[in-house]
């Protein structure tokens, strides 16, 4: 299963000119798993992290360089309450993802 986005709409993303934002990023099913997308060119890295547990589930690859991060969440099959914790210049963040 992949989490892989054509660069098109990437650049559409990354211009803020997609005309469905939500259709791409946040939480999707793909086939039988779990994908969780986002568009964060302040990070370095991204990890996907459950909310009640507070456990790190997966880091989400950077798909392009202008910040876009997307990857599988492995042993999930549906979605679930998640928040993403960055990894920036200034040090580490935890986000809603508002997708």
């Amino acid at each position: 299963m992949t989490a892989a986005i054509d660069r098109a709409e990437a650049d559409a993303i990354a211009r803020g000119e997609h005309g469905d934002p939500f259709a791409v990023l946040g939480m999707h099913h793909v086939g039988d798993a779990i994908v969780v997308r986002a568009f964060l060119p302040q990070a370095r890295r991204v990890h996907v992290v459950d909310r009640r547990s507070g456990q790190n589930l997966a880091e989400l690859p950077r798909m392009f360089h202008d910040g876009l991060f997307a990857g599988v969440v492995a042993d999930r099959k549906r979605r679930f309450a998640y928040h993403l914790r960055l990894e920036t210049a200034a040090g580490d963040v935890e986000i809603e993802d508002p997708y």
